[in-house]
């Protein structure tokens, strides 16, 4: 199996609804022009940081595929120099942005955190996924609050879909 197929199973094989509050995820959409695909983000989610990490080196520098007159070495090098920094303790931030950099025209990543994160965070993003669900259920006073326990099922179903 070659680089891109096993890339192709690293999504296939990647959990699309988090375990618990602990499970590590990312949301990113292919970088391509929308006719051929680009634009459709998902989550997909892992058991740590680690995992995570691993599969965005494994995975993202060969699929989506980046345009064909890219030469693709630098790209996997940078990419995991990248990894490498924040399975050090490298900043989150800097790195999706280093990672963006590397990646464009392949993937760019949104977002990456824990599944507590998503559902309490105060990231722009973290309260644009809550103010989205909550537009598609209810009228909600505070649309970006916090997800409440008894809304988990309903919220975990919306973000296997958002972005598509």
């Amino acid at each position: 199996m070659d680089v891109h197929e096993r890339a192709e199973n690293n999504w296939l094989e990647a959990d699309q609804e988090p375990k618990n509050n602990n499970s590590w995820g990312m949301f990113s959409y292919g970088d391509a022009p929308a006719g051929i695909g680009g634009g459709i983000g998902s989550f997909v989610w892992f058991k740590d940081r680690d995992s995570l990490l691993d599969f965005i080196a494994q995975t993202l520098p060969f699929s989506p595929p980046g345009p064909i007159t890219t030469e693709l070495q630098p790209v996997i090098e940078a990419t995991e120099k990248t990894v490498t920094t924040l399975k050090k303790g490298g900043s989150l931030e800097a790195g999706i942005e280093e990672l963006n950099q590397t990646l464009r025209s392949f993937s760019q990543i949104r977002w990456i955190g824990t599944f507590e994160d998503l559902r309490t965070g105060q990231k722009e993003f973290e309260k644009e996924v809550r103010l989205d669900f909550r537009d598609s259920t209810d009228s909600s006073k505070n649309a970006k609050a916090e997800i409440e326990d008894n809304a988990l099922k309903d919220f975990i179903e919306y973000i296997e879909t958002y972005g598509i």
